[in-house]
């Protein structure tokens, strides 16, 4: 039978957590952004349906450490192994974000254009809110084209985007 392990953890940023299959990391909630542990476990149950959900830190030290050095400032590329679940078009937006250098902003016009789609920045917005691993393919770098912050991790985590900008200038 296929397994998602997980587990939870401390951050900076409150509670998270985080789950991997054996292909790779799967999901990452933040739970101070307002998506809890029901939620958390909804998705894994409609991404992976039948799949056996087991609790186990061990499968998840790596994923822990390189959150716990980013959040200290330490780690500023993310090397890790990720199994993702999304449309077509949510692939390529989530890839055109794991290439926004660290502590810089792209506007979601700029990644609408970068995949193709010049008018498609609401539905960059649509594919930012369905991505499964916050923090880890950097959605909070993806700003209003006034340079406003707008969503991020649910209406209540402004604050969080807020706080990945903070710490990631230079």
């Amino acid at each position: 039978m296929n397994k998602i392990f997980y587990t939870s953890c401390d951050t900076v940023t409150g509670k998270i957590f985080i789950a991997s299959s054996a292909d790779g990391l799967c999901k990452i909630s933040l739970t101070d952004g307002g998506e809890g542990e029901e939620d958390f476990f909804a998705w894994i149950k409609k991404n992976y349906p039948g799949w056996e959900i087991k609790e186990n830190k061990e499968k998840n030290t790596c994923v822990i450490k390189q959150l716990e050095d980013y959040f200290s400032g330490k780690l500023k590329i993310f090397d890790l192994k990720l199994d993702l679940k999304g449309t077509p078009f949510q692939m390529k937006v989530w890839e055109s974000l794991k290439k926004i250098p660290y502590g810089q902003t792209r506007t979601y016009k700029e990644i609408a254009e970068i995949t193709g789609k010049k008018r498609a920045f609401r539905a960059v917005g649509g594919a930012n809110r369905a991505n499964p691993l916050p923090v880890i393919i950097p959605c909070h770098r993806v700003i209003g084209s006034d340079g406003s912050l707008t969503g991020y991790a649910g209406k209540k985590g402004l604050h969080i985007k807020e706080f990945l900008l903070k710490l990631e200038k230079p």
